[in-house]
C-alpha cells in the first residue's frame, strides 16, 4: 500500500538519526527508539516490508491545516496479521505532549480506518517489551548479522 517515503529524514541534532538496511535497502530512523523498533520489526517473519515516513495526513488544528507524517508503515503477510502504521514517542514525550498532539493523532485514525490498516500511536519500549517476552534478543542478533 504505502511503498515510497514521503518525507526525507535529515540528520537531527535532538537525537541520533540514521540509516539501517533493510532487505537490502536502507531504511531511515530519527531516534534510536524508532532504530529499534526497525530491528524489531526486521526480524519477524510476518513482516513483509518497513516503509518510513510513509504518507501525509492532513488534520486542522486551530483553523489551520497542517500535515502529520508517521513514522513507519509495516505491512505484514495477509495471512498472518494486519499491516499497520507506527508512530513511535518515547513514553516521557508522549505523557508531556499527548494533548497538544491529539489532533494528529486523530486524524491518523481516521484516515487508518478508511485505508483498513492498524494505527498504533506507542512507546515502543513500554509496549513491545511487555508484548514480547525476549525481543532484545533479535536486537543482538541483528547487531552480530552482516548488512
Amino acid at each position: 500500500m504505502f511503498k515510497h517515503q514521503t518525507r526525507k529524514i535529515k540528520p537531527t541534532r535532538r537525537s541520533v538519526s540514521g540509516v539501517i538496511s533493510y532487505k537490502k535497502k536502507p531504511l531511515a530512523y530519527e531516534s534510536t527508539l524508532e532504530r529499534d523498533f526497525i530491528i524489531y520489526h526486521a526480524f519477524r517473519e510476518d513482516v513483509k516490508n518497513i516503509t518510513p515516513q510513509p504518507v501525509k495526513i492532513p488534520f486542522t488544528k486551530n483553523g489551520r491545516t497542517y500535515h502529520y507524517t508517521p513514522d513507519y508503515y509495516v505491512e505484514l503477510d495477509a495471512k498472518l496479521g494486519k499491516s499497520f502504521i507506527a508512530e513511535v514517542k518515547p513514553k516521557s514525550e508522549w505523557k508531556l505532549n499527548w494533548r497538544d498532539w491529539s489532533d494528529k493523532w486523530k486524524a491518523a485514525k481516521r484516515y487508518c480506518k478508511e485505508k483498513g490498516v492498524k494505527c498504533l500511536i506507542l512507546s515502543f519500549r513500554v509496549t513491545l517489551e511487555s508484548d514480547i517476552s525476549n525481543g532484545w534478543n533479535h536486537v543482538k542478533a541483528f547487531r552480530c548479522s552482516p548488512y
